[in-house]
């Protein structure tokens, strides 16, 4: 797994205009750094849905042995199903799935953040290319008038005692 250092105020959404060529070689490392995070939580994901049916299942074995000290009148179909919801067990085990779920969806909204910052790093690349980000020229006439007014200002002075 690849290792970047990401400070915790990292914001994916700045983009240093004046560094651009920093920003290009940052991008690919982020993907590539989220990416890989993304196939780890749905890895873990999977691990913890397979844990969930085992659980289930173990309970619902459980229920079936013995449904008297289960509490089931009659131990139907529903009544198994129902049951097997409500056990702590498998309830806990439901909030661990859903909980690396979660880490999946945010992790592949980083990704898809990451997307839309190349998209945001190209179009920053063809404004600056397009001078953009420059300062506004003077036409011809504009820089003679500031060449008169620096001429002007560094003319030598006559004294006035002679």
């Amino acid at each position: 797994m690849s290792k970047i250092d990401i400070p915790d105020d990292f914001d994916f959404h700045r983009i240093n205009k004046f560094a651009l060529d920093d920003e290009w070689e940052l991008q690919p490392k982020l993907y590539r750094h989220y990416a890989e995070q993304v196939a780890d939580a749905e890895r873990d994901h999977r691990l913890t849905e397979t844990a969930l049916e085992l659980v289930e299942a173990e309970v619902e074995l459980a229920i079936r042995k013995d449904t008297v000290s289960a509490g089931l009148e009659k131990g139907t179909e529903g009544e198994i199903k129902k049951a097997v919801i409500v056990s702590e067990k498998v309830r806990q085990a439901k909030r661990v799935e859903i909980n690396a779920r979660h880490k999946v969806d945010v992790l592949k909204a980083a990704v898809r953040t990451l997307e839309h910052r190349k998209a945001a790093l190209e179009e920053t690349c063809r404004l600056f290319l397009a001078e953009y980000f420059s300062r506004p020229r003077a036409g011809d006439v504009g820089r003679e008038m500031e060449q008169r007014k620096i001429d002007q200002a560094f003319k030598p002075r006559r004294r006035a005692n002679g």
